[in-house]
C-alpha cells in the first residue's frame, strides 16, 4: 500500500505546488493590474495637463501673432504715409526745378535782349558779336 500512496502524494504535492504558483501569479497579476490602473490615471492626468498647457500655449501664440500683425500693419501704414510724403515732395521739387530752369531761360533771354537793345552802334551794328549758335527758345520769344 505505501507504494500506491507515493504517486498520489507526489501528485498531491505537484498539485499543491501548481496551485501555490497560480495563487502567487494571481496575486502578482492583481498588483500589476492595480499598478496599471494607477499608471492609466497618471497618464490620463498627464495627458489632460498637457492638453491644458498646449491650449494655453496656442492662445499665447495666437495673441502674440495678432499683436505682431497689428504692429506690422501700423508700421506698414506709417511707411506708406512717409513714402507718399516723399513722393509729394519729389513731385514738388521736380516742378520747382522745372520752373527755375524756365525762369533762368527767361531771365537769360530778357538779359540778352536788353543787352542787344542797348548795345547797337549808330549804324545798327551790335557792339559785340553773339555766338553763332544763339537762338532764343520759341517759348521764351513771346515773353
Amino acid at each position: 500500500m505505501p507504494s500506491e500512496l507515493i504517486p498520489q502524494i507526489i501528485y498531491g504535492a505537484v498539485l499543491l505546488f501548481v496551485l501555490g504558483s497560480v495563487g502567487a501569479l494571481w496575486y502578482r497579476m492583481g498588483g500589476i493590474q492595480r499598478d496599471l490602473g494607477r499608471l492609466e490615471a497618471n497618464v490620463s492626468g498627464t495627458q489632460a495637463s498637457l492638453n491644458e498647457k498646449t491650449a494655453s500655449l496656442n492662445e499665447k501664440i495666437d495673441a502674440t501673432q495678432a499683436s505682431l500683425n497689428e504692429r506690422i500693419d501700423g508700421v506698414q501704414a506709417s511707411l506708406n504715409e512717409k513714402i507718399d510724403g516723399v513722393q509729394v515732395s519729389l513731385n514738388e521739387l521736380t516742378k520747382t526745378v522745372a520752373e527755375m530752369q524756365l525762369q533762368m531761360q527767361r531771365n537769360h533771354y530778357q538779359m540778352m535782349m536788353a543787352i542787344l537793345s542797348h548795345s547797337h552802334r549808330p549804324d545798327g551794328r551790335p557792339t559785340f558779336d553773339l555766338p553763332p549758335d544763339f537762338e532764343p527758345t520759341p517759348s521764351d520769344a513771346g515773353d
